[in-house]
């Protein structure tokens, strides 16, 4: 190596580490790539045991347990990262369990109600004995990200990265190991509790020592709850509006069969490889950015960040959407062949997607939550309304939700920022 090649090596090394938001990203976006490469290889020999119907199931308790661990800490999980004082935030932490705790207890119970319905409607013994667990499923996954709020409060990627990791890899090797007892989707089910259970004992551990009692008095419950009295008011319904739209398609899509439920799910989970690594790193350190941004730079942020995840998704998608069809019943198996056809419809969604996720964030800091709901209202009642009425099979359905959604979506990018600017411009003198 040249000298001049030397230095710039080090040039480069030197500004990675002087800029501490980019070198948050790429540690998340390097333990979720990893989860993301150990979730796609495991995926295939399960892929190859399970039948899409057996998936379907899956899908279908999944979706259930996302929708209520999305909504279960009525949004005092996020609101952990908001507090200047370490007291404050681990009083909100407190209030985030106590929520998941009562939604938990209560999803138990009418699990155990609804059960027998549920099985019946969708044909699924399976589905009525697993139904009653998601209390548990609920609490773990919950708590778990409540606890990766901690740890993004306390600057912690590295610890984020690695449960995410734990908990992916976890999942499904258990499931893995579970087609040794059954090939239904009760390993399925189950595999995916004792993941939850691993990774939340994974996230117990990390934060011992980070929510050790601080020095001082710390504020009540009922003082805490008062303060951030918003978070569920007014960003509560933006997470159950999103939430039912996540869940409400599963729902439809399995009212035409399991199977369909089986290939949408897998379609929707490969896609998400590289999806997920850009959303859930860029988002985490996005939203801690944002939260210490002052006024003035908040614009030139989202601008900054929106060029970069366009540099980086545009290559990426284009080129998943071309080789899709033909790359995943390949290394999936035949009868995958449909989940091939909807991955790359669902491209042009998931590529403004990854765009726009992050933006979320400027809601959460700007305390403007109340801007997001209509949209949300609408970018629920879009693809439901779809769903229900198409008249089309599955793949045509796929592709025209999938258009409508990205154009929904970049609707969203321009109010989030509208929004940006007008936080920034409230006190112009402060801009500098």
């Amino acid at each position: 190596m040249s000298d001049a090649e030397r230095s710039l090596l080090q040039r480069g090394f030197a500004w990675f580490h002087a800029h501490a938001t980019v070198k948050n990203i790429a540690t998340l976006l390097t333990g979720t790539a990893l989860a993301q490469v150990v979730s796609l290889a495991l995926s295939i020999p399960l892929a190859r045991l399970y039948a899409p119907t057996e998936y379907g199931v899956l899908a279908l308790y999944q979706a259930i347990v996302s929708f209520l661990a999305t909504i279960a800490a009525f949004r005092f999980d996020v609101t952990v990262i908001l507090p200047e004082g370490a007291a404050e935030a681990r009083t909100v932490k407190s209030l985030a369990t106590i929520c998941i705790l009562i939604t938990s207890f209560i999803a138990t119970g009418a699990a155990i109600i609804v059960a027998p319905w549920v099985g019946t409607i969708f044909s699924s013994p399976i589905l009525t004995w697993w139904l009653p667990t998601i209390g548990v499923a609920v609490f773990l996954m919950a708590e778990t990200t409540n606890l990766q709020y901690w740890l993004n409060r306390s600057n912690e990627y590295r610890a984020i990265a690695k449960n995410r990791l734990t908990g992916t890899v976890a999942t499904l090797l258990c499931q893995l190991v579970l087609t040794l007892l059954t090939r239904t989707a009760a390993g399925l089910i189950l595999g995916t509790l004792l993941g939850l259970a691993i990774a939340y004992g994974a996230a117990v551990w990390r934060t011992r020592d980070l929510l050790a009692k601080p020095d001082g008095d710390s504020p009540t419950l009922r003082q805490m709850a008062h303060r951030y009295r918003r978070m569920p008011l007014v960003n509560g319904p933006n997470a159950l509006v999103d939430s039912i739209r996540v869940s409400g398609i599963s729902f439809l899509v399995a009212r035409v069969a399991m199977s369909a439920l089986g290939q949408f799910n897998l379609a929707w989970r490969v896609v998400q490889a590289p999806v997920g690594m850009l959303i859930s790193a860029v988002g985490q350190v996005f939203l801690r950015k944002l939260s210490s941004t002052p006024r003035g730079s908040v614009y030139p942020t989202v601008k900054r960040s929106l060029r970069g995840l366009i540099l980086v998704a545009l290559p990426v998608m284009t080129i998943f959407g071309v080789v899709a069809p033909w790359l995943i019943p390949f290394v999936f198996g035949s009868a995958w062949t449909q989940a091939g056809l909807i991955s790359q419809a669902l491209t042009p969604w998931l590529f403004v997607n990854i765009l726009s996720s992050p933006l979320a964030s400027i809601y959460v800091v700007t305390e403007a939550q109340g801007r997001l709901l209509f949209f949300a209202i609408v970018y629920c009642a879009a693809p439901l309304t779809l769903l229900w009425l198409t008249p089309w099979s599955l793949v045509p359905t796929i592709w025209a939700l999938s258009g409508i959604m990205a154009i929904l979506l970049i609707i969203m990018i321009v109010m989030s920022v509208v929004t940006a600017r007008a936080y920034d411009a409230a006190k112009p003198s402060a801009s500098g």
